[in-house]
């Protein structure tokens, strides 16, 4: 005989739970048949699970299945939830990573740094009148992810997933002379980018994946200037824009010392780089660092001054 019914699982979970006939005699401990398995509820329930290695890893196999037996009735559900996390057969209890994790010196930890494994919370079903809810019952720490929890991202992996929504940008590029200008042989060209959040920095971006959560920030380091004639020029800011003045560059300058009318349209092409560090942290304790390159590019005039005498 099949019954069928709907249960909440602490107004979070809705799911339909089906009630069978166990095919055999109740036995006080716990019971497999191929790959089902079960235990009979003795005051706190015991559950079980059913489905193979295949269920619920991507590969087309039924999601697992948990159990728990009250006399002869046997109630289904998942041994997995998105809201609760993973079923502990030996605990009869969901369990699902703290986020975020609790701060070092917590009684949680049980006396275990932060980097030794990690905090969970805990739901745990109970029977009652065919009800089965799952009800909040504290937290505790584990140094290994609990049986059936799904195989998560690293922090890596999301730290990966949280620079591919991260935009940085090249240098907003300046210089004097302006393209649209002369400069003159050994006279001082001033180089610059503007200042501001997408060509310097700071840019953050955040990302929450199974649990893991990645801050990254990216600021720039330095800008490499391509001079367009095979020299180039690192500066380690990004520069002060022209003030009309003579001289060089206080900050990010150069000179040229051979005019631009032989280069392809009679101009230098000038490549900056922005090189900019990407810090990243998770809440598990793991960060690192990461580096990209953007470039631009600008043209500058060159000429020759050219001087009579008789």
């Amino acid at each position: 005989m099949l019954r069928r019914f709907a249960a909440t699982l602490a107004g979070l979970l809705i799911a339909t739970v089906a009630m069978a006939m166990d095919a055999g005699p109740a036995n006080a401990g716990a019971s497999c048949q191929g790959t089902k398995c079960w235990a009979q509820l003795s005051g706190t329930p015991v559950p079980g699970t059913k489905g193979g290695p295949a269920g619920g890893d991507g590969s087309g196999g039924p999601a697992p299945q948990c159990f728990l037996k009250d006399g002869d009735a046997k109630i289904t559900f998942d041994c997995w939830s998105d809201q609760w996390g993973a079923f502990d057969m030996t605990e009869g209890c969901y369990l699902k990573r703290a986020d975020p994790q609790p701060p070092a010196g917590d009684a949680s930890w049980e006396g275990h740094p932060t980097t030794d494994g990690a905090v969970y919370d805990r739901g745990c079903p109970s029977a009652g009148g065919g009800l089965f809810l799952v009800v909040p019952n504290g937290r505790e720490w584990r140094a290994e992810p609990p049986p059936g929890a799904p195989v998560g991202p690293t922090p890596a992996q999301v730290a990966a997933e949280a620079l591919a929504e991260l935009t940085v940008f090249g240098p907003q590029i300046g210089t004097a002379p302006q393209p649209t200008g002369h400069g003159l042989v050994g006279l001082p060209v001033w180089l610059w980018t503007a200042r501001n959040a997408d060509t310097w920095g700071p840019i953050k971006v955040g990302k929450t994946d199974g649990g893991i959560t990645v801050n990254l920030e990216a600021d720039a380091q330095y800008v490499v200037w391509n001079m367009g004639d095979g020299n180039t020029v690192r500066c380690d800011n990004p520069g002060t824009s022209f003030s009309g003045a003579a001289t060089a560059s206080p900050t990010c300058g150069y000179r040229y010392l051979a005019p631009s009318r032989n280069q392809p349209g009679g101009v230098y092409t000038v490549t900056a780089t922005t090189h900019w560090l990407v810090t990243w942290a998770a809440n598990t304790g793991d960060g690192g660092t990461l580096s990209t390159d953007v470039p631009d590019t600008t043209t500058v005039t060159i000429d020759e001054l050219e001087v009579i005498t008789s």
